[in-house]
């Protein structure tokens, strides 16, 4: 686990240069809480440490990886190509921490780094990631928007799509 003060300065671009199964990037001012005089865990801290390698080879997310070096993701035996593109890295972003849902606008600062910083662009990103999912048969990992201006991505061990409840 990287700690960090914060994620503002985080950029998808750092983000790639490290490896998921090796490091875990940890916002403090999202993990931790003050008050009645002392710092607390907050309930955030348990979803990067449920995140956090070794990756249990049982679990559906272990078999789910994003590479880098490739800009495929891989399904068990199952890949999806999406070269350098913003898709790559905003399904890299999502698969820091399956199954929790991440607000549009920290999608925009992660992942456009500048670039154009619409809810369409993000809608029409995520739209084409489940559509090249699909036509790659990774049939057990989808994009969820069904939460109102948020996107999970959702891993399942036996084809079917359900939120992921992680537990250390």
């Amino acid at each position: 686990m990287l700690l960090t003060p914060t994620r503002a300065r985080w950029s998808s671009r750092s983000e790639a240069s490290l490896d998921p199964d090796r490091v875990t990037l940890v916002p403090l001012d999202e993990v931790m809480e003050w008050g009645d005089g002392a710092w607390r865990r907050s309930p955030a801290l348990e979803h990067y440490l449920a995140a956090a390698p070794p990756r249990d080879a049982g679990r559906p997310d272990a078999w789910f990886r994003v590479d880098t070096g490739t800009f495929t993701v891989w399904c068990g035996e199952k890949s999806c190509p999406l070269g350098n593109t913003v898709g790559f890295r905003a399904i890299s972003r999502l698969a820091r921490i399956p199954g929790i849902y991440i607000p549009i606008h920290r999608l925009l600062d992660d992942v456009w780094d500048g670039d154009v910083r619409s809810k369409s662009a993000v809608q029409k990103t995520m739209s084409g990631l489940r559509r090249l999912l699909k036509e790659h048969g990774l049939h057990e990992v989808t994009i969820d928007g069904s939460q109102s201006g948020h996107y999970a991505l959702k891993i399942s061990a036996d084809g079917t799509r359900h939120a992921m409840r992680r537990t250390r």
